[in-house]
């Protein structure tokens, strides 16, 4: 009886063999249908096929990208839209899926969405010229001008012919002349001079005047791309913008970059210390504090705040004797943490 048994177990698992692999060759079967009714502009016949090879093997990247695509060219954007996400989550490295997920958020009016997708296409194929325009047509749509200029100025230098791309920079600088005759000067300036780091830079300190810290930082990243002797300001204003933004890693990582240039920078050091205390990292914002009054001792907001971070490190002692060094300083708020923790 045993003989039988293993004997039957081993047809089994020979007729499973044989059923898994004729099951897969029929997904590609059909997979390879597809393609020829979507090379043939039978779009609808093209994504029965896919669906088919899906239903078969719901692991085919290939089938997801193409119906998507046979969708695409359906103007289905929203089912297109699904497949490009199947695929995508298949194949995280599909420049293509990336950029018609993209195309198709911009098109439905999705245009943060759409800029995340088309700038992820974009660091894979930096040179894609339809990518730049819609993300520039993108950033327009949201009034961000100066963003939409770069990618239009982008698409252009690939195709000078890009009718598009011209217009949509045209009208860009029309509404900067018009509304920020500053910010349309520095913009000016860059595109004859579009490697002088300077011009990024103080463009980047209007948008921090004005509070755009998004643009702010852009600006700054691409003056720091450049070769410039102003390094230690611009990461300090960097780090400053992600300060505000509440994005402390990045902060911490520029001011440390503008200490390495210049140890002897005591705003970097109690900006430093400003990101650590609000990642709860107190030991290392007491240690920038520490380190920005050796340096300038008659400074009232280290105090201040080394104190917090004494506090929440449960050394009253300390807290009380820098609150009350940044109250003898100037520092108004620190006197009621006085009032309510020190004798």
């Amino acid at each position: 009886m045993k003989i039988i048994n293993i004997y039957l177990l081993a047809f089994l698992l020979s007729f499973l063999s044989l059923f898994s692999k004729s099951y897969s060759q029929t997904a590609n079967e059909y997979l390879n249908l597809g393609v020829e009714d979507f090379n043939n502009r039978n779009y609808f016949s093209a994504i029965k096929m896919f669906t088919n090879a899906i239903e078969l093997d719901s692991s085919i990247f290939e089938a997801y990208f193409n119906r998507g695509n046979a969708y695409l060219k359906l103007e289905k954007l929203q089912d297109a839209l699904e497949d490009f996400t199947k695929a995508i989550e298949l194949d995280s490295t599909s420049v293509k899926s990336y950029y018609n997920r993209g195309e198709i958020l911009y098109k439905l009016g999705k245009y943060d969405e759409a800029i995340l997708n088309l700038t992820i296409s974009l660091e894979l194929e930096p040179n894609n010229e339809l990518a730049h325009y819609y993300r520039g047509d993108a950033f327009y749509f949201l009034k961000n001008y100066t963003r939409a200029i770069y990618d239009f100025s982008k698409a252009i230098k690939i195709n000078p012919d890009n009718r598009k791309a011209i217009s949509g920079r045209e009208y860009s600088y029309l509404v900067l002349e018009h509304n920020y005759p500053t910010i349309y000067n520095l913009t000016k300036s860059l595109e004859k001079n579009p490697d002088d780091a300077n011009i990024y830079a103080s463009r980047g300190n209007v948008f921090f005047s004005l509070k755009d810290y998004d643009n702010a930082i852009f600006d700054y990243t691409l003056a720091l791309a450049l070769n410039t002797e102003s390094k230690t300001n611009i990461y300090t204003n960097r780090g400053n913008a992600y300060l505000i933004i509440k994005d402390y890693e990045n902060a911490v990582s520029d001011y440390s970059n503008a200490i390495d240039l210049y140890p002897e920078h005591h705003v970097a050091y109690t900006n430093r210390g400003h990101a650590y205390y609000n990642l709860k990292k107190y030991a290392l914002a007491i240690s920038d504090y520490t380190k920005a009054l050796d340096i300038s001792p008659f400074l009232a907001d280290p105090y201040f705040h080394r104190g917090n971070s004494y506090y929440y490190l449960g050394d009253l002692v300390n807290a009380c004797l820098d609150w009350k060094r940044a109250y003898s300083r100037g520092y108004k708020n620190a006197k009621a943490l006085i009032d309510s923790y020190c004798e």
